[in-house]
């Protein structure tokens, strides 16, 4: 199976001609998750997202549906704002109200979130709201997570469909190299 790759810098910086930035890259799965991973590069030269996101999703912060103090819900050009001044790796929730296994992920991500503390940030966007971001950057497959590194060199990893939080967890481990603290609250 194949996804989108595009090139931005800060992940979500859109190219002015989309269509043009789209390129196939193969997916691979991890040995023990049920979602598909790929990598999305960054680049430079890329026009920022806020012309990709639509004008009436300035208010969607507000809006997002099941609010936690644990996981931020963001608009496209909110979330602009927090992949450049990121300092640690950002988990990026691409999800929709009507879905389901989006639902289910939310409370993997809040048993995340209180596992890790402030090693990670979390944050949501609602594809239905951000539709021009969500179709730009290929967001197909609900839910979408993207696990950002805060080096902008390195490429951002990309899953598609349910995790359980100690797949989250073993990729944040493995794959980010964001240690994992040890205890009896972690899942199995």
């Amino acid at each position: 199976s194949a996804s989108l790759l595009l090139p931005f810098p800060f992940l979500c910086s859109v190219m002015s001609s989309v269509g043009k930035s789209l390129a196939l890259r193969r997916s691979f799965r991890a040995p023990s998750s049920k979602g598909r991973r790929s990598r999305v590069s960054s680049s430079s030269g890329a026009a920022g997202l806020g012309a990709a996101s639509s004008g009436a999703a300035a208010a969607s912060s507000a809006a997002a549906s099941g609010s936690s103090s644990l996981i931020e819900p963001l608009t496209g050009a909110e979330l602009e704002i927090a992949l450049q001044d990121r300092d640690r790796v950002m988990l990026v929730d691409f999800y929709a109200t009507w879905c389901g296994p989006c639902v289910l992920l939310q409370q993997e991500l809040e048993q995340v979130a209180k596992i890790m503390g402030d090693a990670v940030r979390i944050v949501k966007v609602d594809t239905d709201v951000e539709q021009d971001l969500s179709s730009a950057l290929g967001i197909a497959g609900l839910p979408t997570l993207m696990f950002v590194f805060p080096d902008n060199s390195k490429p951002a990893l990309r899953t598609e469909g349910l995790l359980s939080s100690a797949q989250i967890l073993r990729i944040l481990d493995e794959e980010m190299n964001v240690p994992v603290p040890q205890g009896p609250q972690l899942p199995q």
